[in-house]
């Protein structure tokens, strides 16, 4: 549900600086010429920076999730109930004003167990509204995202980040201008707003819609049913640089959207797997919702 996020001006009614839970045990960062650059401590997962003045501020960054799993994964699921908890933990715990802890980056998505290997997905990776997806290799992790002007499109092996022995997919979306849920209609401005129901309800809509936008190639084709023309056409739609966006015009985007409907149809004709996307996009929206029931194993 709700990941990764980041506060650039935490808005605490104490002194974050000498809070007891931070331990006092702050990294002091100096600069070329001596000069205190800032004060840096880690927290379950959490980043803490002080900033002295003239700026006297403290920036906060990390994962909800892996804060509510005492900073060691985010690979299982996380209700929304827990979400909620997490907040007013840290609103307890560090004297937090919830209202005026203004975010800065918001990440959300799901953790969705797949009867087949994740990589059957990934492979069939193309585009997402024009731009492709790149592989980004970081330390023990490979994933693929799709960068955007006010957000990131990312999905990647989750079970193989962690060595898990079931097959999980990471689909998830990361708000790098909030101006972008507001343009959606989707109000979330403070930590306080994640504890809404009705607006976290239509993050997970925003998710489904955002999925359901990216190209895949059909997986498990077979091409000998397939006409000559046929087979010319899905391999130039197979082709992520074709959904670039060279061309930013009325007529070129008509054409490509047809196109894609033809490539549908050609995944519906000669796939052996006809709705594996599809299938996957409504598994998307039903765990999402089940985030909402709580589950008495997981409390």
């Amino acid at each position: 549900m709700i990941d990764g996020f980041k506060i650039l001006n935490l808005r605490s009614e104490a002194n974050l600086h000498g809070n007891s839970n931070l331990f006092n045990n702050w990294e002091t960062k100096i600069s070329k010429d001596g000069e205190i650059k800032y004060h840096v401590q880690e927290f379950k997962s959490l980043v803490f920076i002080n900033k002295p003045p003239p700026k006297n501020c403290t920036s906060l960054r990390g994962s909800l999730h892996k804060y509510y799993n005492k900073g060691i994964h985010n690979h299982d699921d996380f209700y929304f109930q827990q979400v909620c908890d997490t907040i007013d933990d840290l609103s307890k715990r560090f004297n937090l004003n919830l209202h005026k802890c203004h975010l800065n980056n918001l990440e959300f998505g799901v953790n969705l167990k797949l009867n087949d290997d994740v990589s059957k997905l990934l492979l069939s990776l193309i585009s997402y509204r024009g731009s492709i997806f790149n592989e980004i290799r970081e330390d023990n992790i490979s994933y693929f995202q799709c960068r955007k002007s006010q957000y990131i499109v990312k999905i990647y092996n989750k079970g193989l980040q962690y060595q898990l022995k079931d097959n999980v997919l990471r689909f998830e979306v990361k708000v790098t201008r909030m101006q972008f849920l507001k343009s959606r209609g989707i109000p979330i401005s403070t930590l306080h707003d994640l504890k809404n129901k009705k607006i976290i309800t239509e993050l997970g809509n925003l998710l489904v819609e955002i999925f359901s936008q990216i190209v895949f190639a059909p997986v498990d084709v077979d091409f000998s049913l397939m006409s000559k023309k046929e087979k010319i056409l899905f391999f130039e739609l197979s082709n992520p640089h074709y959904w670039r966006n060279n061309d930013t015009s009325a007529k070129a985007y008509k054409r490509k959207q047809r196109n894609k409907k033809k490539f549908i149809e050609l995944q519906k004709s000669y796939s052996n797997e006809p709705f594996y996307h599809a299938a996957i996009s409504y598994a998307i929206k039903e765990k999402w919702n089940s985030l909402f029931v709580q589950n008495l194993h997981h409390t």
